[in-house]
């Protein structure tokens, strides 16, 4: 991949003081976060199970022929180390050993040159640079197959990359100040590609306790926040960013999760493309969205809800899995790079060059954003269980206490709202509390315990039922799956009552409950797709409500793994060029971009082909009308 390609802009870091949830940002020392599901530990169903296993399945004939990165000797940790990742979670999640994962290891050892796992046909910096980003993978991968597998090897496999490269230039990773020029990364570290491998060093630092790595994973974030830094393409920044939570969770420096937060809430999302995930380059010009840049987008928010306890994390997060990343995987299971036209409204998959798959890299991530969403399902503390996100699994936790419970989640969401939770076993005797995210665009006032009804009052994102749990308890709840609109680059929730009557809104995106709706070109297809110019809705609001009507699209060509039937709504649309007459209204059908990936077609060419020469429009100018009595 050509990272020379995109432009550079500068993010600049606040370290305003600022508390967040229920933890205070001053504090010093080790974070105790939120212990995540063990991906051995959960079995899903539903939609997200399906894709996880189409792309398994993708990813078996690899690493050979999946690309450049493959063939190319002077380039392993990026390609093969992302492969080895994604097998081994997939592989824990799955219950199998993936075949070839030892053999690559051993194939990248025999790779290794004095910069770590990269060519030497390149300025040294660059050289070093790139090593920083690259070595990253592998180290993860050793960390996870050690975790996951209870083999020692891959963590010995990730120490010998830390102590060959990153730990002898550690004294490098201390403040720098001023041009970098004389930085043994040179001007690259300062372009996110170098910053990235804080990630694996802090990991490494918290599986181990070991103090080299934590001085080199604290050093390239110190360099981070010294820096202003400058990033010009998108998955090395978002990799930076991510990889200052983990320096957060190993020294409870603030500074580094207020830059993550600053990252995420500003810069990410004034950036962000119409459908969500930040494009490949961060600048407002780029015309195309990285599905590297996407998995990551989900992680970061996911991390930082976990780490600061705020449910507006996962609501993003959410929304990112059940758009953008759904979206971004093609029906074979692998993950591409999409772009949008001129006005920044309409995805731009037809003719163009950035529109494909992207095996050496995208596809992996793909996986690797996937399964974070599976060890999200329970984030377990002292006395509570969290359930940031909602699809249909088995899962099992232990509380810090060294009590078990084992919990099975019942729902077609986000096909309708309605979610089941059943304590399958404890051994805890003691009261503990189960918390529910309630997304900003829904309302909760009451849930039902063992078919009980019983008030609900959630308090910032968060509903909690507390009391000494029994094997067989259930709770039910039903998410109101509102039809709403946002802006791009924004946290706003408009519903019917926030806006005037008669009102217009332009550049905005339509969304019932998490999903991401659009005008799709399969469906519409008598709608004219050359013109540039913006689709308008009407939409007819009642006072409380958007008063849009089920309707049933086609679904010729859809797997119907992936299809979100209540999800498909009628309207009316026009559209009028700057200076001319506006088109007469015509009938749209408005269906969730998450069913992408479900496309069928005699072959896998075709299905590209098909998927590929696609169009769908996300952003749109919105009358209001009041529905007449």
């Amino acid at each position: 991949m050509n990272r020379s390609f995109f432009p550079r802009v500068v993010l600049a870091v606040t370290t305003a003081m600022i508390s967040i949830g229920e933890r205070p940002l001053a504090a010093q020392g080790p974070v105790p976060a939120p212990k995540e599901t063990d991906l051995t530990q959960v079995r899903a169903s539903g939609p997200l199970d399906a894709l996880v296993k189409k792309s398994y399945s993708r990813l078996l004939s690899g690493p050979s022929g999946f690309g450049s990165d493959w063939d190319n000797t002077n380039e392993p940790g990026d390609g093969r180390g992302r492969w080895m990742m994604a097998m081994g979670n997939y592989g824990a999640y799955l219950g199998v050993k993936p075949p070839k994962m030892l053999e690559e290891m051993q194939r990248m050892r025999s790779m290794r040159n004095p910069h770590g796992f990269f060519g030497l046909n390149e300025p040294p910096e660059v050289i070093q640079a790139q090593a920083s980003f690259d070595n990253s993978w592998p180290i993860q991968w050793g960390i996870d197959y050690t975790r996951h597998f209870g083999d020692p090897i891959g963590l010995e496999f990730a120490r010998g990359i830390a102590d060959s490269f990153y730990v002898p230039r550690t004294k490098y990773f201390a403040p720098y100040k001023g041009a970098p020029e004389g930085h043994w990364m040179g001007e690259f570290g300062h372009s996110g590609v170098g910053l990235g491998g804080m990630v694996a060093v802090a990991k490494l630092a918290l599986a181990t306790g070991e103090k080299s790595y934590a001085d080199a994973a604290r050093g390239l974030a110190d360099l981070f926040l010294d820096t202003k830094y400058e990033g010009w393409h998108g998955h090395c920044t978002s990799t930076a960013v991510l990889g200052l939570t983990y320096v957060y969770q190993l020294t409870g420096d603030s500074r580094y999760l207020e830059a993550a937060m600053h990252a995420v809430d500003s810069v990410f999302l004034g950036y962000e493309l119409p459908y969500l995930g930040h494009t490949g380059g961060l600048y407002k010009g780029c015309d195309h969205s990285e599905g590297c840049g996407v998995s990551d987008y989900f992680f970061i928010n996911l991390r930082l809800g976990q780490l600061t306890g705020q449910a507006r994390y996962f609501d993003r997060a959410e929304e990112i899995l059940w758009g953008p990343l759904f979206h971004h995987i093609r029906p074979s299971g692998g993950m591409g790079v999409d772009g949008v036209d001129e006005t920044r409204t309409q995805l731009k998959l037809a003719n163009m060059a950035w529109a494909y798959n992207a095996d050496m890299c995208c596809t992996m991530w793909a996986a690797n954003g996937l399964v974070r969403a599976f060890t999200h399902s329970v984030l377990a503390e002292d006395h509570r269980l969290t359930l940031p996100l909602y699809f249909p699994f088995t899962a099992a936790a232990n509380f810090n206490n060294g009590c078990h419970v084992k919990l099975a989640m019942d729902t077609s969401y986000p096909n309708d709202g309605h979610v089941k939770v059943r304590i399958v076993e404890t051994d805890n005797a003691d009261p503990w509390t189960l918390r529910f995210r309630i997304p900003a665009w829904s309302r909760v006032t009451s849930y039902t315990l063992n078919g009980k009804t019983q008030p609900a009052e959630p308090e910032g994102g968060w509903l909690e039922v507390r009391r000494e749990w029994r094997n067989g308890d259930e709770v039910a709840l039903n998410l109101p799956l509102r039809v709403w609109l946002s802006r791009p680059n924004t946290e706003e929730v408009l519903t019917a009552a926030a806006v005037k009557s008669g009102s217009r809104l332009s550049g905005v995106r339509l969304f019932r409950g998490p999903l991401l709706l659009a005008i799709d070109k399969e469906r519409n297809r008598d709608l004219d797709w050359s013109r540039k110019s913006r689709f308008v809705l009407a939409l007819p609001d009642n006072g409380r409500r958007f008063a849009l009507r089920r309707t049933t699209a086609g679904t010729d060509g859809f797997d119907p793994a992936f299809l979100y039937p209540r999800a498909h709504l009628s309207a009316a649309v026009t559209r009028s060029d700057s200076g001319a007459q506006q088109d007469a209204s015509q009938p749209v059908v408005l269906t969730p971009i998450a069913e992408a990936p479900g496309r069928l077609g005699e072959s896998p060419e075709a299905i590209e082909k098909r998927v590929i020469a696609n169009r769908e429009a996300v952003v749109f100018d919105v009358d209001f009308a009041p529905v007449e009595p």
